[in-house]
């Protein structure tokens, strides 16, 4: 019985191997339709935020509008096309075939959501959230019926999709043909050495990749053969597509692309309505690729018996077509699940409440929200004229980090900048005892259960809470003495204080000095400024990466703690200072504590001497921060 048994599997195996052999040798005009319909559909709508998310809040240059063309170009050459012409290049990227299934849960609400915020701009009191959810649960449904069905219905409107796409972009690329340089590779390199931040800007441009997997997952569902063919039509009508916003974007060089992607502005404002209706259909469709690698990922996984076994159903005529109920309905609960998780932004403006109260300010939102934060979505609701009251922690303030990791020695992760919290007309201190909020933690008020031995042995020790209560008196008197200063008549005016925050490369003394500098502003009702001097020593060829990074992220704290950045390049420090004092009437300079053998250095080149000299003669404060 048991030699049987192996005999049935084994005979069972090559049956499998052979039918899905000959699938993949076929080419037909149906399954090529198929494959369009069930396997592009996630990489084809990617131009609709790619190059969006690459000019996000930043100004159009020729460089960085051309070497990301030819950075697009070139990963749809090499990442995309190359991959599924080769095994020996297929195999190391499979180590991430657990990702797929989040990204199974995450790209279709995305996706969704994505095209119905498009609506929303021709319809802008239209309530989001029912109707995607409406969607996906429709979407999930219909799997049962196989990828052949969904295709035959998919596979047309992508192929409409396709030849949009690829028709706007021809039309927006003849403005200016410029933009077909992009094809040379040289215009992707000079982004990458000469264009300060270029090499983070690959981020955002691989999302022209994305869904590039299903192509591997989502063959024995096609053909090998039919997504090859496919993917010869699909490549020019995205590269055209691509080309087109290019074009445009050299056209508006030294202008910002405002809260509208590039590809919408390629569109002509008489078909602008029917553009939207055509991208909510094509990325509702995306979201089909990654349903069915999903599908055959577990079977795979389950074949290799490193899954669960679960019941597989073959809708369609061939072996590589399936279905996996219990999949399906595990991926439609997660997806559903991150739709309706966070605040609606929208749909509050759309009601025009009066005030609206908001909890927990410093939340981060899952990813695919319209904003990373909570407190984002605070000030875009303040932003539309709507009274918003909200609570936070007091250790959640930026510039409190470093006290609050002195005092707890938890860094804590989730903060939110002061300038926020200096947009409130009215602060009040919510306080308890620590006896009183540690009472709270045991009875489960706070944290689950399981949480609360360990809450109290970190963050809820007593002498913790106190100096945390202290902490959050001090911001209240803070606040309270500022509205005093701006609404108070005074009878005599007072020295117009102007801070100056002096960093270098180093990452943690930066930090320190930054958030520490903006107490002090903030103290003071005053403007302050962030100066980095780029001496020979700290040019990009000089400090390593890692750094560069650091600083990117340095400049992004202080902007949002609401300082002004200056970069210098000059090789005398003391001099750069001096002369951004004088330019700008500074009052008081905030520098590090440096290293103990950088004081020697300092004082026996006399720099530091002639700093202090030149200060003093100016009359302004140097305050040298622990």
């Amino acid at each position: 019985m048991k030699i049987a048994f192996v005999r049935m599997i084994n005979l069972a195996i090559k049956m499998n191997t052979h039918s899905h052999t000959n699938f993949n040798k076929q080419i037909t005009l149906a399954g090529s339709l198929i494959a369009i319909g069930i396997v592009f559909g996630d990489i084809g709508t990617s131009p609709l935020y790619t190059l969006n998310a690459v000019f996000h809040n930043r100004v159009i240059t020729e460089n960085v509008a051309l070497g990301s063309l030819s950075c697009i170009f070139w990963t749809l050459c090499f990442q995309t096309t190359l991959k599924t012409s080769g095994k020996w290049i297929i195999f190391p990227a499979m180590a991430g075939g657990a990702f797929l299934i989040a990204d199974g849960i995450i790209t279709p609400p995305i996706s969704v959501a994505s095209a119905i915020e498009g609506l929303k701009e021709v319809v802008p009191t239209l309530n989001a959230v029912p109707i995607i959810v409406a969607i996906l649960i429709g979407l999930f449904i219909f799997q049962q019926f196989g990828t052949e069905k969904i295709g035959k219905i998919f596979g047309p409107a992508m192929v409409i999709w396709f030849g949009f796409i690829g028709i706007l972009g021809a039309m927006a690329l003849s403005h200016n043909l410029s933009a077909l340089k992009a094809l040379n590779p040289y215009y992707a390199y000079q982004m990458l050495t000469n264009h300060s931040g270029g090499f983070w800007l690959l981020g955002s441009i691989f999302l022209c990749t994305t869904g590039a997997e299903a192509l591997y997952s989502d063959m024995g569902h096609c053909g090998r053969n039919n997504i090859r063919i496919s993917w010869s039509f699909i490549k020019i009508t995205l590269i055209l597509s691509y080309a087109g916003q290019t074009a445009w974007l050299l056209n508006h060089v030294g202008e910002t692309i405002g809260n509208i992607s590039p590809f919408y502005h390629t569109v002509p404002s008489s078909i602008y309505l029917p553009a939207v209706i055509i991208a909510t259909i094509a990325t509702i469709i995306a979201s089909q690729a990654l349903i069915s690698g999903c599908f055959t990922l577990i079977n795979e996984a389950i074949r290799l018996g490193i899954w669960p076994k679960h019941l597989v159903l073959f809708p369609g005529k061939m072996k590589g077509q399936l279905y996996i109920p219990a999949i399906n309905w595990f991926l439609m609960v997660g997806c559903v699940g991150k739709e309706l998780e966070e605040l609606d932004v929208q749909a509050v403006i759309s009601l025009r409440p009066e005030v609206v109260i908001v909890d927990e300010l410093a939340h981060t939102n899952i990813e695919g929200s319209a904003n990373a934060k909570r407190w984002q979505d605070v000030v875009e609701i303040l932003d539309a004229g709507i009274n918003v009251i909200s609570a936070v922690n007091i250790q959640h303030i930026e510039s409190l980090n470093e006290e609050i990791k002195t005092i707890t020695n938890i860094e804590v992760k989730e903060r939110i900048p002061d300038s926020v919290i200096a947009q409130a007309d009215e602060v009040v201190n919510i306080d308890l005892t620590a006896d009183e909020l540690i009472a709270r933690l045991k009875e489960g008020k706070i944290y689950q259960a399981e949480k609360i031995e360990a809450a109290l042995k970190n963050f809820f020790q007593p002498s913790h809470i106190l100096q945390l209560r202290e902490l959050a008196l001090k911001e209240v008197a803070s606040q309270v003495e500022r509205k005093v200063e701006t609404e108070v008549t005074k009878t005599s005016a007072l020295k117009q204080e102007r801070f100056l925050a002096c960093i270098s490369s180093n990452e943690k003394t930066a930090k320190n000095v930054i958030r520490k500098t903006a107490r002090l502003a903030n103290y003071y009702h005053s403007k302050w400024y962030v100066l980095y001097v780029q001496t020979p020593d700290e040019s990009a060829d000089n400090i390593a990466l890692d750094k560069q990074r650091h600083l990117i992220n340095n400049f992004k704290l202080a902007t949002e703690l609401g300082a002004e950045i200056i970069k210098v390049e000059n090789n005398k420090v003391a001099k750069a200072i001096i002369e951004q004092c004088e330019e700008r009437s500074i009052s008081t300079v905030c520098i590090g504590k440096p290293h103990f053998s950088l004081i020697k250095i300092i004082l026996a080149t006399n720099v530091f001497n002639e700093l202090l000299k030149k200060l003093s003669s100016n009359n302004i404060d140097l305050i040298i921060l622990s």
